[in-house]
């Protein structure tokens, strides 16, 4: 066999292969999932536009209640905290960015 019947040969091979494996995609997000993170997204810019974007000014149940939001995670608050505040990308250098 040449070498161009070769290639040609196994490209083919290839094509039908995904030709009939075809294309796939993920399956679709879970609505419950997504529901849920929505809720908890909404409560958490809630808590933000109540205190205006100042961490500092928050109550000690409004903290606790972003801690409990953020799964227990002060470094997640911050950093979301910091993102409403400075837009996504920033950095959280310490509690409310």
């Amino acid at each position: 066999m040449r070498p161009i019947q070769a290639f040609l040969f196994v490209a083919s091979l290839l094509l039908l292969g995904t030709a009939t494996t075809g294309c796939h995609s993920d399956p679709a997000p879970n609505p419950v999932v997504e529901k849920g993170r929505l809720d908890k997204l909404t409560a958490i810019r809630d808590l933000y536009d109540k205190n205006g974007g100042n961490y500092d000014s928050m109550s000690s149940d409004d903290k606790a209640t972003l801690l409990k939001l953020c799964d227990g995670d002060q470094k997640k608050a911050d950093v979301t905290w910091a993102a409403m505040k400075n837009g996504p990308g920033a950095k959280a250098t310490s509690p409310g960015g």
